[in-house]
């Protein structure tokens, strides 16, 4: 072997171990995210007490800069859980008070039509996501709740032409039952 084949060598079997050393990286960082799941994403709310388990996902506007949560009128903010993955806690921040809450917690200290600036936090005080929140509460209306085989409205939301099989619940102002069963036929969004 010539002196030039074992720099090239050397040099090759380097840069194959740095290239394995980005690849397992990357691959610990996406099966972090996978386990831990995105903040954003998984974000949701669970109104506690009440049969069946009614889970709230927020509203994104248009423009996608603010979320809305909007609460049934028989659901008071005490009786909401906020649940995430991929974050250590989520703090609000509205006027010159911070809400520091933990997956599983009561939202019952956030005020109804407040915008809060909402961040998420690591378990190393690292910024993981943030967005624009306000809770807006129903007075006195019904709510209908429908669940979708694919648990999620997304698709419903985006193809107007996607059909989808799933449960409908119509709960009274009051938190009552008046109807629930499943949608035998397809439904879309309208």
């Amino acid at each position: 072997m010539t002196d030039r084949m074992r720099r090239y060598g050397i040099r090759g079997i380097l840069l194959l171990v740095m290239i394995a050393a980005v690849v397992i990286g990357e691959r610990e960082a996406y099966d972090r995210k996978q386990r831990d799941g995105d903040c954003i994403e998984s974000l949701r709310f669970v109104i506690d007490g009440v049969s069946p388990e009614q889970e709230i996902r927020c509203f994104t506007e248009d423009a996608g800069q603010t979320d809305y949560l909007f609460l049934p009128s028989y659901a008071n903010a005490g009786d909401v859980k906020i649940s995430f993955t991929g974050a250590q806690k989520a703090v609000f921040a509205g006027g010159e008070e911070e809400i520091v809450l933990k997956s599983g917690e009561d939202i019952g200290a956030l005020a109804y039509g407040e915008p809060y600036s909402l961040r998420f936090y690591d378990g190393e005080g690292n910024e993981a996501a943030s967005r624009t929140m306000v809770v807006m509460h129903s007075a006195n209306l019904p709510a209908l709740f429908l669940e979708t085989e694919s648990g999620s409205m997304e698709r419903l939301d985006a193809d107007k032409d996607y059909e989808e099989k799933g449960k409908i619940f119509l709960f009274g102002s009051g938190g009552g039952v008046n109807l629930c069963g499943r949608i035998g036929q397809h439904f879309r969004a309208g």
